[in-house]
């Protein structure tokens, strides 16, 4: 690599930072009523595009919105520490395993807790 790439790397390396930090900024001055509306605009702007392929146009998340409540397999992982260890792939395999040789009223007993 040249010096001349290196050089245009790190500036456009800032240059990117400095926008996302802009954006972040931005997004974050928002209200929830401005979110969803700006999510409209950006879904009709989607779908009303002439070109072949739409340039990918992200929705703004909101970070206040409710988040939707845990399964009643991953309140099992977590219960048998499953999800907490380092490499979760064994242990997961394991309670997948115990999760499917439960019965239907072990399991209602998990899932009356998520709900």
């Amino acid at each position: 690599m040249t010096n001349i790439q290196k050089e245009y790397k790190t500036r456009a390396s800032a240059l990117s930072a400095s926008r996302k930090q802009e954006y972040e900024n931005a997004v974050s001055n928002l209200s929830p009523a401005e979110i969803r509306e700006e999510n409209r605009i950006r879904r009709l702007l989607k779908k009303t595009s002439k070109r072949a392929r739409p340039a990918r146009t992200r929705l703004i998340k909101d970070p206040n919105a409710p988040k939707r409540p845990q399964s009643p397999f991953i309140k099992f992982c977590m219960e048998q520490g499953v999800l907490g260890a380092s490499h979760p792939q064994q242990g997961l395999k394991e309670a997948g395993s115990r999760w499917r040789s439960m019965s239907d009223a072990e399991k209602r007993v998990d899932i009356q807790f998520t709900a």
